[in-house]
């Protein structure tokens, strides 16, 4: 009887073994069947297909007219190595639907060489024919090998470039900074640039860098539209953990420095919206708002771009805040 019970548990634990196999089996055939029929399911299976996020942030000393007001956000190109000609098509089609009254690119045009900015600005131009939109950009640390080329492509194709220097669209000042990385970004040189706007006066601010935030957070400062990051670009699947911050985490700092973390300072605000304290003159904290892109193109590592991470498009409302 012994020995018939073992015999049975034998063939009842092959039956379940055989279960188990047969149905993992499945769902990687049904998988690699969809990849294969379905370019559109590998997107969404690999996380590399277009998001439009969108947001309604709420800024004090808002004008009442100004409330409403469209803004798109885009980021970190990467033309053309990092970025799909069919992703750009799709992202201004998104641009053209959505009617934005602006427009506002916060760097990483280029990867390094600059001979590709004047066939994205070409591009890009198209961008300025949107109804009665604005569109401004600022500069990223990609840029930097040849800003003067960079700025002078786009602002050839009616897109305002800002560097340490703020335009105004009614009552809300629009303020765009050098890039974290390049001699421009001092106190010298960009606490004028805030002391020329009224305290009154609300401001968003373009700094491609979210890093930036900290030293940001002197001043008065709405809405910082920072980039950069791509999102941590290759994340854990299914979750907003991207994989090179447990690299950066982990590894000796002698090590990491070979990785493409090294350009991430706090990977908290790597992507996302988040609240930065500032202390007031009066003593008082307050909050400077912070926003980081994931953007569209990637820092290609080896041969792969993204992996569970979206490039994006960010749609921002902005309203008055209720001071009571």
């Amino acid at each position: 009887r012994e020995a018939s019970l073992k015999l049975d548990l034998a063939v009842s634990f092959d039956r379940e073994y055989f279960k188990l196999v047969w149905c993992c089996l499945s769902i990687v055939l049904l998988i690699s069947f969809c990849l294969v029929l379905h370019p559109h399911f590998v997107k969404q299976f690999l996380g590399t297909n277009l998001e439009v996020v969108r947001l309604e942030v709420e800024i004090s000393d808002l004008p009442a007219d100004l409330n409403g007001l469209k803004i798109i956000q885009l980021s970190d190109f990467h033309f053309d190595e990092g970025i799909s000609l069919s992703l750009l098509d799709e992202t201004l089609t998104v641009c053209r639907m959505e009617t934005p009254d602006i427009i506002l690119l916060t760097g990483d045009y280029v990867n390094w060489n600059p001979s590709p900015i004047y066939e994205l600005a070409k591009i890009l131009k198209s961008l300025t024919t949107i109804g009665n939109v604005k569109v401004f950009a600022s500069i990223g640390n990609h840029d930097l090998k040849r800003v003067d080329i960079i700025s002078g492509a786009l602002q050839g194709v009616g897109i305002r470039v800002l560097w340490n220097e703020t335009v105004y669209h009614g009552g809300l000042a629009l303020v765009g900074l050098a890039d974290m990385r390049s001699s421009d970004f001092t106190s010298e040189e960009v606490y004028p640039v805030f002391s020329k706007i009224s305290e009154s006066t609300p401001r968003l601010v373009l700094s491609h860098n979210p890093d930036s935030a900290e030293y940001l957070s002197n001043f008065r400062v709405d809405l910082q539209l920072s980039g950069h990051t791509h999102g941590g670009q290759i994340r854990f699947p299914f979750t907003t953990y991207p994989v090179l911050r447990l690299f950066f985490e982990i590894l000796p700092k002698r090590v990491a420095k070979y990785f493409p973390t090294r350009g991430v300072g706090n990977w908290d605000w790597a992507s996302g919206l988040h609240k930065i304290p500032r202390k007031t003159a009066n003593g008082e904290t307050q909050f400077n708002l912070l926003y980081t892109n994931r953007g569209l193109g990637a820092h290609y590592i080896g041969p792969i771009g993204r992996l569970w991470c979206r490039p994006e498009i960010t749609v921002i409302v902005l309203r008055p805040k209720d001071r009571h």
